[in-house]
């Protein structure tokens, strides 16, 4: 299980919502996946499944970070899927 809580704008703690979060809170599209790495960046997250090479991202999209085909900021952390890529690692 994945769980967020803090400061939410632009939604980049994935829990549908902007709202700013005191108690934790699951992440639903993260639920199911097994997580092997987060990456946080500025106003971002990044979530990775190496089991399916699927990167979760959500937050702030203004520079196409998110991996995403619309600049939109994201408050689900849709899937970007890596095709035959396998994901190593990420900084």
């Amino acid at each position: 299980m994945v769980y967020g809580l803090g400061f939410n704008s632009e939604g980049r703690l994935g829990l549908g919502h902007n709202t700013t979060i005191h108690t934790p809170q699951r992440v639903p599209e993260l639920c199911h996946q097994n997580v092997h790495q987060f990456i946080s960046g500025s106003d971002f997250v990044l979530a990775v499944n190496t089991d399916n090479n699927v990167i979760f991202s959500f937050g702030r999209n203004c520079w196409g970070q998110l991996g995403r085909h619309v600049d939109r900021d994201a408050n689900l952390g849709g899937g970007v899927m890596t095709g035959d890529r396998l994901v190593v690692a990420m900084n």
